[in-house]
C-alpha cells in the first residue's frame, strides 16, 4: 500500500484498560485540539457500549474521521493477538492507509506529536515504523523485535496471520514476529519503549528518592526525540505532563448520540 496517505490511528481497549483509553483520548485532545488524521477504536465486545458512545464522541470531536467497532474475539484464544489480527484485518477492508497501533498504555509528549510519527514514516522506504528493542539471552524472545506500539502497513495483517506463533497465541504478534518482521522494520527514536518486568512497569515520579524502587523514574528518563512513551499503566506519566503543560481550553465535546460513525 503506497504511503502518500495520511496514517490512522487504532486505539485497541477492553474492560481492563478502558480507563486508561479514556484517558488517552482526553489527553491527545488537551495536546492537540484537532488532528488531520483518522482513529478506529477497536472495542473488545464485552465493554457496555454505554461506555463507548462518549469515549466515541470525545474522539469524533478531535479527529478528522472516528469510527468505533465490537471485536468478537473468540474464548480459548490469546485477546491481544486476536485483537491485533482482528483489529489489522479490519483496517487492511476498509481503509487504504498504514496505521499506529496506539495502546491505552501510550503517552504521547507533545503537541505534534502523531504529524512527526507520520512524517517519518513517509520517509522510510521500510514497511513497519517503531521502537526496534534488542536483547541479550533472555530465553523465549527473539535477538531483536519491533515493539508492538508501532506503525504498520495497511496490509499488516497478511504478514502477521501468516505467523503460525501469532495465529495460535504461543507468542504475542510482535515477539512471534521476531527476525520476520525486524528486518522490514524502521527503528525510530520518536517512540520509546520500557516495558520494565511482569510486576514491575516504569512509574514516573517527580522526585527520586535514594530508596526509590528501581522501577521509578522521573521524567529525565524520556529521551529527547521521543513524541510518544510506551508503557505507563498507572497515569503517573501523563498527570506529570499536564501538571507541566502551559493551562489552556479543552476542546469541547459534543453532546452524546446514539451513531458510533
Amino acid at each position: 500500500m503506497k504511503k502518500n496517505t495520511n496514517l490512522i490511528v487504532v486505539v485497541p481497549c477492553h474492560n481492563g484498560d478502558f480507563p486508561l483509553a479514556e484517558q488517552l483520548i482526553a489527553w491527545i485532545g488537551e495536546l492537540d485540539g484537532k488532528l488531520p488524521f483518522p482513529i478506529l477504536i477497536a472495542v473488545d465486545q464485552t465493554v457496555d457500549m454505554n461506555r463507548v458512545v462518549p469515549l466515541f464522541e470525545a474522539a469524533k470531536a478531535i479527529f478528522e474521521h472516528a469510527r468505533a467497532i465490537p471485536l468478537q474475539i473468540l474464548a480459548g484464544g490469546w485477546k491481544p493477538n486476536a485483537m491485533f489480527l482482528a483489529s489489522s484485518k479490519y483496517v487492511m477492508e476498509n481503509y487504504e492507509c498504514p496505521f499506529l497501533w496506539l495502546e491505552p498504555d501510550c503517552v504521547p509528549l507533545k503537541s505534534g506529536w502523531l504529524a512527526d510519527i507520520n512524517e517519518a514514516y513517509q520517509k522510510t522506504p521500510l514497511r513497519f515504523m517503531g521502537a526496534v528493542v534488542e536483547q541479550s539471552g533472555q530465553k523465549g524472545l527473539p535477538a531483536k523485535h519491533l515493539t508492538g506500539c508501532s506503525v504498520y502497513p495497511n496490509d499488516a495483517y497478511v504478514d502477521f496471520e501468516r505467523i503460525a506463533e501469532v495465529n495460535s497465541g504461543r507468542a504475542a504478534w510482535d515477539i512471534g514476529g521476531g527476525e520476520k518482521i525486524v528486518t522490514a522494520s524502521q527503528n525510530t527514536t520518536l517512540i520509546q519503549h520500557f516495558w520494565g518486568s511482569q510486576d514491575k512497569p516504569p512509574v514516573f515520579v517527580e522526585t527520586r528518592t535514594v530508596d526509590a524502587p528501581e522501577n521509578h523514574v522521573m521524567l529525565d528518563f524520556i529521551k529527547p526525540n521521543a513524541v510518544l512513551f510506551h508503557r505507563s499503566k498507572d497515569g503517573n506519566l501523563l498527570a506529570i505532563l499536564r501538571k507541566n503543560k502551559p493551562k489552556q481550553t479543552p476542546p469541547k465535546t459534543p453532546s452524546q448520540t446514539k451513531t458510533l460513525e
